[in-house]
C-alpha cells in the first residue's frame, strides 16, 4: 500500500519532509489497523488521523482531500472486514452452541458500542465530507471564554450560579462547547481564510433534573467562518445536515427568529412534530413543532475578541445537544435513559 501512495503523492510536488511524514504515518496506520479486531477503536485512529494532519499544516486543500479520501478508504474496509467477521463468528456460534441453554442469555448481554459512539460517527461523517476541523477539550474553563468573548454580559441569567457551575470566582465548568471553537477561531493565524470547526464533548447546566434535562449532557458546537458567509449558508447547511441526519429528504423544517447575545441575527430551527404531523400535541405543546437547536451569524463583538474584522469576515454558528437529536430521532422519551445500564431503550 505505501507504494501505492508514493505514486499517488508524487504528482503533488510535496516537500520531501512532508511527503516522508506522510509516509511514515500511514506505514505506522497500516500496521496498527491490521491488529484491530473491534470498531470500537477505529475512531481513536480518525483523531489521530486529523491531529496529523493539522500538525504538518499543509496548505495544499487538493493533498488534504486526497490524504482524508485515502484514509477513509482504509477505515471503510476495515469496517467492512470486521463486521462480516462478526457476522460469520455469531453464525459458528448458533451453529455450535445452539443447543446450549446458556447461550442466548450470554450472547445479549455482550458488549455492544453505546449509541452516542453510533450516533458520533453518523455525525462526524458529515462533517468530514465538508473538511471541518474536530477538537475536543477545555471542559473547565475560564469565565471569560464562556461568557464574556461571547458577548454575554455579566448580568446575563445564564452568568448566575443557579444556571452555571463555578469553581471559584473565575473558573466554571463550561456550560457549552462554544468556548473550545472561540478558542481555535482566536488562535487562527490566518484572519481571512475559510475555518470550520467542529467542537464535541460533554457540557454542565444547573438544571433540574427532568425528563428532558440533565445537569450534564453531550453537545456539538459547529462553526463556519468566511468572507462570503450569510444566513442563506447558515439554512442551507443546516437544512443539508438535518436532512442528512434523519434519513429524510422531505423532511420539514422551520426557522424562526429568536435571541442569543452571541448571535446576530438568530434562529431556533423546529423539526415538524413526528408525533401528530403538525396538528399540535403534548409532545409539541400544540404547536405543531418540535423546538431542536439554537443558530445564527456570530455578532460583531465575537469577532471582534477573535480578532476577525467584522466588516469582511461572518461566521455561522449552531449547537445542539447530542441525546435532544437522538431523542427525537428515536421518540425516546427520557433522557436519563442515556446514562442507565438499561439495555432495552437503545438496541
Amino acid at each position: 500500500m505505501a507504494n501505492n501512495l508514493l505514486k499517488e503523492l508524487k504528482i503533488f510536488a510535496l516537500e520531501q519532509k512532508i511527503l516522508q511524514d506522510i509516509l511514515d504515518f500511514f506505514s505506522e496506520f497500516e500496521k496498527k489497523i491490521k491488529k484491530i479486531d473491534n470498531l470500537t477503536f477505529l475512531m481513536e485512529f480518525e483523531r489521530n488521523f486529523f491531529s496529523f494532519l493539522k500538525k504538518i499544516n499543509l496548505d495544499n486543500k487538493k493533498v488534504t482531500a486526497f490524504l482524508k479520501k485515502y484514509f477513509f478508504s482504509l477505515i471503510s474496509e476495515k469496517k467492512l472486514a470486521i463486521s462480516k467477521k462478526n457476522l460469520l463468528d455469531l453464525d459458528l456460534l448458533i451453529k455450535n452452541k445452539i443447543k446450549d441453554p446458556y447461550f442466548f442469555n450470554l450472547f445479549k448481554n455482550r458488549g455492544m458500542l453505546h449509541i452516542f459512539t453510533t450516533e458520533l460517527e453518523h455525525i462526524f461523517h458529515f462533517f468530514h465530507q465538508f473538511n471541518f476541523e474536530f477538537l475536543q477539550g477545555y471542559e473547565i474553563d475560564d469565565k471569560k471564554y464562556n461568557f464574556t468573548y461571547l458577548n454575554v454580559p455579566d448580568y446575563h441569567p445564564s452568568t448566575l450560579s443557579n444556571d452555571t457551575f463555578y469553581l471559584n470566582n473565575q473558573y466554571l465548568l463550561r456550560s457549552h462547547c462554544t468556548n473550545l471553537s472561540f478558542r481555535a477561531l482566536k488562535e487562527k493565524k490566518n484572519k481571512k481564510a475559510e475555518h470550520k470547526i467542529f467542537s464535541f464533548g460533554k457540557v454542565y447546566r444547573n438544571d433540574k433534573n427532568d425528563l428532558t434535562h440533565s445537569h450534564q449532557f453531550f453537545q456539538i458546537d459547529v462553526c463556519w467562518g468566511a468572507k462570503d458567509i450569510s444566513v442563506g449558508t447558515l439554512k442551507w447547511f443546516l437544512t443539508k445536515f438535518l436532512k442528512y441526519y434523519f434519513e429524510n429528504e422531505n423532511l420539514e423544517i422551520k426557522f424562526r427568529s429568536s435571541y442569543f447575545p452571541f448571535t446576530e441575527p438568530s434562529f431556533e430551527v423546529d423539526l415538524l412534530c413526528f408525533n401528530c404531523q403538525g396538528k399540535g400535541c403534548n409532545v409539541c405543546n400544540n404547536s405543531g413543532y418540535i423546538e431542536l437547536l439554537g443558530s445564527g451569524i456570530f455578532a460583531d463583538n465575537v469577532l471582534k475578541y477573535a480578532k476577525f474584522n467584522p466588516k469582511n469576515y461572518y461566521i455561522l454558528a449552531f449547537g445542539i445537544g447530542l441525546e435532544r437529536l437522538i431523542m427525537v430521532k428515536y421518540g425516546i422519551k427520557n433522557i436519563h435513559q442515556f446514562y442507565y445500564d438499561y439495555q432495552k431503550r437503545i438496541h
